[in-house]
């Protein structure tokens, strides 16, 4: 079963401990606070491990946004 944005908001929560932030598809880093590059890493293990997929945080840190990390993980899941 493919990703959806209501499972990575989900994981996103749980990863950076932001409970209370209302994410949207266009959201990137930078609009969340705590989502540092130690958050990162911790991100990218639960993404993997909840969606079966492999990612690595160094390839996953240029996304843009949610949107493109989203994408991102329904590639991988299709491997692509």
């Amino acid at each position: 079963m493919a990703a959806s944005l209501e499972e990575l908001y989900e994981v996103l929560a749980s990863a950076l401990n932001a409970w209370n932030v209302q994410f949207r598809p266009e959201m990137g880093a930078r609009d969340v606070p705590g989502w540092d590059s130690m958050h990162h890493m911790m991100l990218i293990l639960e993404v993997n491990d909840r969606f079966g997929v492999d990612l690595s945080p160094e390839a996953t840190a240029e996304l843009p946004d949610i949107a493109a990390l989203l994408a991102a993980i329904q590639a991988a899941q299709q491997g692509a």
